[in-house]
């Protein structure tokens, strides 16, 4: 994981996010839906699913099959969100000044995230990274 402090991404005087970065992590959050920045991965309990798999209240409503299923769902979507924000983290130093993640197209970003979301290959994110960040600095750089 990159050293952000130590990077361009930063405003030195503010400690903000420069304005590139910003915007690319907007445009990317309203595809995806919520992408926390780089940083250490935190893995928050969930009350309502867990209430739901091991509760009372839950045990009357859900057979095992479907506890299962559950279980199966949020491992796959937490690794998947993993493995998104990991390219994302690794684009974020890429991303220059003259970017302009406005411009990018929707489609392009929901299938890009569609095929990174099961990466967790190191070189491969990296890949992954340098294609986004090009394609922020550059919107149309890349074909679907």
């Amino acid at each position: 994981m990159p050293n952000l402090t130590k990077l361009s991404v930063l405003n030195p005087e503010t400690g903000e996010l420069s304005k590139p970065v910003s915007a690319m992590m907007s445009r990317v959050s309203t595809v995806v839906g919520a992408v926390q920045f780089p940083g250490p991965v935190k893995r928050e309990p969930m009350p309502e699913i867990d209430n739901m798999l091991n509760g009372e209240k839950g045990k009357s409503q859900a057979n095992e099959l479907q506890r299962r299923a559950w279980a199966r769902f949020i491992q796959e979507q937490t690794i998947q969100q993993v493995n998104m924000e990991a390219v994302v983290a690794r684009a974020v130093p890429q991303v220059t000044e003259a970017a302009d993640p406005e411009a990018m197209d929707e489609d392009w970003l929901a299938l890009f995230f569609t095929k990174c979301r099961a990466v967790s290959n190191e070189a491969m994110r990296d890949l992954w990274a340098k294609v986004l960040a090009g394609e922020v600095n550059r919107p149309g750089t890349y074909a679907k």
